[in-house]
């Protein structure tokens, strides 16, 4: 934030700079701020280029390759491909204050990335051949007027922002065949948004608060679909209907009372939400007579709210307990999204209809059909219950808390279940290319079956987090998430469960020196409780069939020069033998998979502990060097639902000037 209030100019700034070895990146950034007595300005803008990563002992445990093939994925070298990007931005925060009781400030923001992939969908683990995220960019700004001593308050605050941002996803499934269509999923979504609050101190420790606010949002998405084979460009329904708005807005009260003073607290808040979504096929163009997408709608409300209470049992001794209500309305994803999702392949609700769809029991192609049928989602709510232990001393601190979450109508991702004799209907921008016996579908833009979101059953989740400082200090942390009725793994999102995570640290600062120097530990547990949705998931479980090795084989593989093309002389045809083993389609499939039809690579993802070392020294006072080894035993790591293995072993040096 800038700072002002001065009697006469006062300028400040500071250099960033940096390098790190395990993916050759270096950057930095330029901060200038500005003040005077009434005027305050922040200028900052950065860059930073990153090249492929070195992951953990130079392997990348989901490759294709590894996946489909069972080879290293060092067969390909140890950098990995596709990894690489251009990130940069800047940032313009001005605040003026007209009187001693007003206060109005702007801020602008903008950021671009260029160069970007989803190598998941590429090398890092579907095998396909273009996955490109262009134009990533970022608008963002607000205004914001704040003034002291309206009417009965004592503070009144007004903010109205605008939020832009826009990308290009350009996809080409097939598991890297080349002849399949690229489909281009350009984007724009703006968001205009206003909020406001009151607050009053009101008599014996107590505050008041009374706000509300409201955000619009537009999505602006023309798609089309380019086949190599024939050279035609047609239009396809968009990622995200084109035109489509989505209105989130509440108004909410909040008070904290502090009921006996320095001894306890008591704190509230009630919110009443609202959201409404609406799609309309007069915004899609006509494609043989029809529109890409139907009309849909959905409005929702509901509340939502919390009550807390901080007790100090003795100095330095707290002990807090909280209880909230959630209230999530499904998004935009959620209601109208179809595309790739980091799961896999997605199809909306409303592009169904007609369709006799059936959510599967799983996210995998094992799934069968439930019975239920395919509606549109509804909004989920939690009841979260929160008790905290919390010790202080000059030299020793910590907290331990425990938590529990019951998640109602939770909205997750399922097998999508259609009728036999679905193969050859369009679902977005993708035809249906295969269907198994239970129903399950699948697209050449992903190696998983096609998935529906839809409201299934209910979750819990039980954590604890403990923190200790001293000298040393660690941490840990623990969540455990279950299906209420069948007590297991939940299918929410794609992230994954986190597996129980540890820090430990032992740090040297002496006072009055220049230096000071780190060893500290990342430590995660096994993760064992891997849902049908993280076994599939290309990301964690890697789940592949016969079909899909014979894909990759014949297509992927053959392009990149892993396997001869087959008996016509040219990829995707019959015949060809993987070049590494000598092996045909037909061993590697029984190798990788033995008798069986499909499984995942991974049914846990292992533990890791991570040495590192760090340290900084002070050239002067205003330049400070720091230097950060990690990873030092060069441990290949990774936790479920990420789209990479985590960096090699790295050394990062930075570099800071103040003036």
């Amino acid at each position: 934030m800038p700072e002002f209030g001065f009697d006469t100019p006062v300028v400040h700034g500071e250099v960033n700079t940096f390098f790190n070895s395990a993916d050759l990146s270096f950057g930095g950034n330029t901060l200038l701020t500005y003040g005077t007595r009434r005027f305050g300005m922040l200028v900052n803008v950065s860059s930073r280029r990153v090249n492929t990563l070195r992951p953990g002992n130079g392997i990348d445990s989901h490759a294709a390759v590894t996946r489909f093939l069972g080879l290293p994925s060092d067969a390909l070298g140890t950098r990995l491909t596709d990894t690489a990007f251009t990130q940069y931005g800047g940032t313009l925060h001005l605040t003026y204050a007209p009187r001693d009781d007003q206060q109005l400030t702007f801020r602008y923001q903008r950021s671009q990335q260029d160069g970007g992939k989803r190598y998941d969908q590429t090398l890092g683990g579907d095998g396909n051949l273009i996955a490109d995220l262009r134009n990533l960019m970022l608008d963002f700004g607000y205004v914001r007027y704040v003034k002291q001593g309206v009417g009965f308050f004592d503070n009144v605050s007004f903010t109205v922002s605008y939020n832009s941002q826009r990308e290009e996803r350009v996809n080409q499934g097939g598991q890297g065949n080349p002849l399949a269509g690229i489909t281009h999923d350009k984007e724009r979504t703006g968001t205009y948004g206003f909020n406001f609050f009151l607050d009053k101190q009101l008599a014996y420790r107590n505050t008041f608060l009374i706000g509300g606010d409201i955000y619009r949002d537009h999505v602006n998405a023309p798609s089309y679909t380019f086949e190599p084979s024939t050279g035609v460009t047609t239009l396809t329904r968009p990622r995200v209907p084109n035109g489509a708005h989505y209105i989130l807005g509440g108004l909410f009260v909040q008070d904290s009372w502090e009921t006996i003073p320095e001894r306890l607290r008591l704190s509230g808040a009630l919110r009443y939400n609202i959201a409404s979504y609406r799609s309309r096929a007069a915004n899609s163009p006509l494609v043989n007579g029809q529109p890409l997408f139907p009309n849909d709608s959905l409005r929702v409300a509901d509340f939502s709210g919390r009550i807390g209470a901080v007790a100090t049992v003795t100095d330095g001794l707290n002990i807090a307990f909280n209880y909230s209500r959630g209230f999530r309305a499904p998004n935009i994803t959620a209601l109208g999204s179809v595309g790739l999702v980091g799961v896999g392949y997605q199809v909306a609700p409303s592009d169904l209809a007609g369709l006799n769809a059936v959510v599967g029991s799983t996210a995998d192609e094992s799934a069968v059909s439930t019975g239920i049928s395919v509606s549109p989602p509804l909004s989920e709510t939690t009841n979260n219950f929160d008790l905290g232990l919390h010790y202080r001393k000059p030299r020793f601190d910590t907290d331990l808390t425990v938590h529990l979450l019951d998640y109602n109508d939770t909205l997750v991702r399922q097998t999508l279940i259609l009728p036999q004799g679905s193969v050859g209907l369009r679902l977005g921008s993708q035809v249906i290319e295969r269907q198994n016996a239970n129903g399950a579908v699948f697209v050449p833009l992903s190696a998983a079956p096609v998935l529906v979101q839809a409201n299934f059953g209910a979750t819990r989740l039980k954590g604890l987090e403990y923190t200790l400082n001293v000298r040393p200090a660690d941490s840990y942390s623990f969540v455990r998430a279950e299906d209420k009725s069948t007590g297991e793994p939940p299918n929410l999102g794609g992230a994954g469960l986190p597996p129980q995570l540890g820090f430990l640290s032992l740090a040297y600062r002496p006072p009055a020196k220049r230096s000071w120097i780190e060893a500290y530990s990342m430590l995660a547990g096994r993760q064992d409780r891997l849902s049908s949705l993280d076994l599939s998931d290309r990301r964690t479980g890697a789940a592949r069939s016969r079909m899909n090795i014979q894909n990759f084989f014949r297509r992927g593989a053959c392009v990149r020069g892993l396997t001869t093309p087959g008996t016509m002389g040219q990829c995707g045809s019959v015949g060809g033998i993987l070049i590494a083993t000598g092996e045909t389609l037909e061993l590697v499939q029984n190798r990788v998979l033995g008798g069986a039809q499909s499984a995942p690579l991974f049914t846990s993802i292992p533990g890791y502990g991570l040495v590192n070392l760090r340290g900084g020294f002070n050239l002067t006072e205003d330049q400070q060097i720091s230097v950060d080894f990690e990873n030092i035993a060069d441990k290949s790591h990774r936790n479920p639902g990420w789209g990479i293995d985590g960096p090699g072993r790295s050394l990062t040096v930075r570099y800071q000037l103040k003036f």
